[in-house]
């Protein structure tokens, strides 16, 4: 694995101020910064959260806690929850929600 353009460094997230996109229903909070062109972020979806738009850009995501659903464009629905990954390709669209707990996650992309 090549990570180039990093700076080896540890991320404190206490010190981010946490910023909210709203979705259909509910809204996500994020903390996140960018190293070597990417964005890494810890993320709070709440419950009942649906996202607005659907999104197209490749992620690797880790569900900390919680459960989100991953609906594809394609007609597949994947269930990721709390302990499980996904890498998700550039180009595979999706949108997510959540049902009644809320998920956090930790996404690079």
């Amino acid at each position: 694995m090549k990570l180039n353009g990093f700076n080896t460094q540890i991320i404190n997230w206490e010190n981010f101020k946490p910023a909210e996109t709203p979705g259909v229903r509910r809204k996500n909070t994020a903390k996140e910064t960018n190293s070597g062109g990417y964005y890494i972020r810890i993320a709070e979806y709440s419950s009942n959260y649906e996202t607005a738009e659907w999104c197209d850009k490749g992620h690797i995501i880790h569900c900390i806690e919680g459960e989100l659903t991953l609906h594809f464009k394609s007609g597949k629905t994947l269930l990721l929850s709390g302990g499980n990954s996904i890498v998700i390709a550039d180009g595979d669209t999706h949108k997510a929600e959540t049902g009644k707990r809320a998920a956090r996650l930790f996404i690079i992309d």
